[in-house]
């Protein structure tokens, strides 16, 4: 159910704290796919989905972090930026992450 993975989302985002991470878990019929770069030492970062393809049973993603442009933007007292995909689920599918 998507209550159900909700609290998966929030529970991974809890243990990977402040550190880089990539993931993908399925449930309810979808295939999500996590990446988190870290701790940050501001806001206002955006992630990047360069490509996203599969070849046969495997799904490649690539994504970039971009850093704030202007001064403004680089207010808070830091970020963790993530991002979350979610696709239908594929049998036996492997997942590469790069970037």
């Amino acid at each position: 159910s998507s209550a159900a993975s909700d609290v998966y989302k929030r529970q991974v985002l809890e243990e990977q704290g402040q550190e880089p991470f990539a993931l993908a878990y399925e449930s309810g019929g979808f295939l999500y796919l996590m990446k988190g770069y870290g701790r940050q030492n501001s806001g206002g970062y955006s992630i990047r989905v360069d490509s996203l393809y599969a070849t046969g049973e495997v799904i490649h993603l690539q994504t970039t972090l971009e850093g704030p442009a202007t001064r403004e933007e680089q207010k808070g007292d830091g970020s963790c930026p993530f991002i979350v995909l979610k696709l239908e689920a594929r049998k036996n599918a492997s997942v590469v992450f790069e970037g």
